[in-house]
């Protein structure tokens, strides 16, 4: 892969988990009672923000020139995870959303993941069939 293939596919990632976080939360908006759907839209946030800090890092490391290396990364990814972690928590034992809401939220990211996956397969039986039928 080019780097501009990597681009696009991070845009895809960050794209369509903001389509999905917002998809599923309409849904739930409409579907599901507000504790639940609170907790949809919490998850949801959460996993969004932390792909995108992490993919920040990582390409600030990643940038020749810079002062970060890859070692720095760790201490600050430890960080977000547990203060992730902290929100995790208190929302649950405060019983602030609903926990299946919750998780149904965290799952955008796997969501997300196994749509990209799908289609990337799909790009390469395609090209393959292509390949084949010529």
């Amino acid at each position: 892969m080019n780097g501009q293939e990597e681009r696009d596919l991070v845009l895809r990632l960050k794209v369509n988990g903001w389509v999905i976080m917002l998809a599923l939360s309409l849904a739930s908006l409409v579907y599901l009672p507000s504790d639940m759907t609170a907790g949809v839209i919490i998850g949801g946030l959460l996993v969004t923000i932390n792909l995108h800090l992490l993919q920040r890092a990582v390409n600030r490391a990643l940038t020749p020139g810079s002062r970060i290396t890859p070692k720095n990364i760790l201490p600050k990814f430890y960080l977000c995870f547990l203060a992730t972690a902290a929100i995790l928590f208190l929302m649950i034992s405060q019983h602030l959303v609903h926990e299946l809401g919750l998780l149904l939220g965290l799952s955008v990211f796997l969501w997300n993941l196994l749509i990209l996956v799908i289609h990337l397969a799909g790009k390469i039986v395609y090209k393959t069939l292509m390949k084949e039928a010529v």
